[in-house]
């Protein structure tokens, strides 16, 4: 025991008791110890030098060992005492841990990153941040979970919106993440010039989806064996004014009815329109925006494997018009009067009211604004007038 130091706890003191051997000329192996009844207590102190205490002077404390791990041990009742009583006062108990100063270099790099709005930081990218404030990744994400808490911060997408916030991007997106830069902005310009001609405001960011799907397949798949040059040449040869006036008859319908069958929860998400290929992207990916090649359809319908994928004559239309009748259908509206009057969006134009509908006593061309949420089926219509504007009224 000679040379050993004392930990933070209390230990037994020990002694020597002579053994007597049985049989003449037999010597033990090794030596016999009792406990004395006391214990030495001195942190860092070698065995021996400690200060000795009874077991009633002492008190079980618990304190953190290795990997923090709870432990419990003795210690005397006096040191226990003073710890406590300096917790009460707002003494430090241990001693402050000395921490090593932040070079000027550092301090420099850091203050230009509190020159940025919470935004700019919460994307600031780790390529960015090495680039233009010469910060390492673990540096970024010290200073940067330090101000704005913990926290998934940066961007891993090379798209971004006017602000600089990332767009997020779906499985097949992805692949549009790993084109090189040449190809990247070539293809970036066609969906932004979609955008531009679209008349109905549909974006050709829309299509980033599809344009991955056509570089998964097209590079990947063995049957085709595509360069990345070669798919993208053949994206941005694309009809652009064709595609922005297509997405815009989607949008056209997701701004009025879609937007308010959803709203009123009269359509499901496998009744949503989806863009569909009479020749399967898997089975001809470079095809996929051939203008010859795409229409409308419901996602139940363009992912029913089994049934052939082609246009529906008036397909629109009667898309269209499923969409009106359930609406009309929840506002509790029948066939006749304002029901055949309905127009898009939920605007009834020039519909022939009658003293029925109206309390009027003649027939006058009125334009009904559509019902917001909350309203209901019944005109308030009393002094009904050419061209009067009515609106639903809760209850009534």
């Amino acid at each position: 025991m000679a040379g050993k130091i004392l930990g933070v706890f209390a230990e037994k003191v020990f002694k020597e008791v002579p053994r007597i051997a049985k049989r003449k000329g037999y010597v033990f192996k090794k030596p016999k110890f009792e406990h004395t009844g006391y214990y030495e207590y001195g942190p860092g102190l070698k065995v021996g030098e400690g200060k000795q205490y009874q077991l009633k002077d002492l008190t079980q404390v618990q304190r953190h060992g290795e990997k923090r791990r709870p432990v419990k041990g003795l210690i005397p009742k006096t040191e226990e005492a003073e710890r406590l009583a300096k917790l009460e006062t707002g003494e430090k108990v241990l001693s402050p841990v000395k921490r090593r100063e932040t070079s000027p270099a550092v301090m420099k790099q850091l203050e230009k990153l509190d020159e940025l709005t919470d935004d700019e930081l919460r994307y600031l990218s780790n390529k960015r941040a090495e680039e233009e404030f010469g910060l390492y990744e673990g540096r970024l994400a010290t200073y940067r979970q330090g101000r704005l808490g913990a926290g998934r911060y940066g961007q891993r997408t090379r798209f971004v919106d006017e602000s600089g916030r990332p767009i997020h991007l779906a499985e097949f997106a992805e692949e549009v993440n790993k084109l090189n830069d040449s190809n990247f902005i070539r293809a970036n310009e066609v969906l932004d010039k979609i955008t531009m001609v679209s008349e109905g405001g549909a974006s050709g960011r829309s299509l980033l989806q599809h344009l991955g799907r056509m570089l998964k397949y097209a590079k990947y798949d063995p049957k085709f064996g595509k360069t990345e040059n070669e798919i993208i040449d053949k994206f941005v040869s694309l009809d652009a004014p064709w595609w922005g006036n297509f997405l815009a008859r989607r949008g056209r319908l997701n701004n009025r009815e879609i937007a308010k069958a959803k709203e009123l929860g009269v359509i499901n998400d496998d009744e949503l329109l989806e863009i569909s290929h009479i020749v399967r992207v898997r089975d001809d990916p470079m095809r996929s925006f051939d203008k010859e090649n795409v229409f409308w359809s419901m996602k139940k319908q363009n992912r029913d494997l089994m049934r052939a994928q082609e246009p529906i004559p008036g397909f629109e239309e009667g898309y269209e018009d499923m969409l009106a009748k359930r609406i009309k259908g929840y506002y509790g509206f029948d066939q006749g009067g304002i029901v055949n009057g309905y127009a898009g969006g939920g605007l009834i134009k020039n519909s022939k009211i009658s003293d029925e509908t109206c309390g009027s006593s003649r027939e006058e061309s009125c334009i009904v604004i559509r019902p917001t949420v909350g309203e209901r089926n019944a005109f308030s219509a009393e002094g009904c007038s050419h061209y009067r504007e009515h609106r639903v009224q809760d209850g009534q």
